[in-house]
């Protein structure tokens, strides 16, 4: 992965606090994102911690979080690797509430943040995306810009997860259910009281 980071921690910062894993978008910094979403103002209201990876050029070079190559996106390798070791070192360092680990993002940033709920659903109590693709519509630069495009041709987790069932890990563990709506193709998370994941 090669990531680099920061961790941001309020003067208020007590034991057992939320961690908040924030990812930014193309082009920019991981720390102008999160000030100027307001992040930073939050932490120092509520408490929290706030977890803020950083693409470099060198891995690509529009500083974009690299949601559709294969070798970031799996569970223990590349780009989701380092960002979890940054969660692990965040937790063991600072006494973090394992229990509540969240994470965003923003367009690159928020189709990271769904492969890291993808590959790790285990370790976020949540997570939420602004203005990412699902996790798995693409997997090259080529097929990112096609995609980003035209939207993913995604019409349900069944048919896009043949090949790769971590769609229905995340929901599955999330108690959630998949369903994709028909008029803008994209995924749509609804609370379901079973557990159990069902296709729409």
């Amino acid at each position: 992965g090669a990531l680099t980071g920061s961790l941001y921690l309020p003067e208020k910062l007590q034991r057992g606090t939320p961690l908040i894993v924030v990812l930014h978008g193309c082009t920019q910094t991981a720390i102008d994102y999160a000030s100027a979403a307001g992040w930073l103002e939050l932490a120092d209201r509520h408490g929290f911690g706030v977890l803020l990876p950083q693409q470099q050029r060198s891995n690509n070079a529009n500083l974009c979080f690299n949601w559709f190559e294969r070798g970031d996106i799996e569970r223990g390798q590349g780009e989701v690797a380092s960002i979890k070791a940054m969660i692990d070192w965040s937790v063991t360092t600072h006494a973090f509430d394992a229990e509540r680990i969240y994470i965003s993002g923003l367009s690159a940033g928020a189709a990271m943040a769904g492969a890291m709920l993808a590959s790790y659903p285990e370790i976020f109590a949540g997570g939420g995306l602004i203005a990412g693709l699902p996790h798995g519509t693409a997997t090259s630069m080529t097929g990112a810009f096609q995609q980003m495009q035209n939207g993913p041709r995604v019409h349900s987790c069944r048919q896009r997860a043949s090949g790769d069932r971590s769609c229905w890990k995340m929901a599955k563990h999330f108690g959630l259910a998949w369903r994709c709506r028909s008029h803008s193709q994209f995924p749509k998370w609804h609370r379901n009281s079973s557990p159990v994941a069902r296709g729409a």
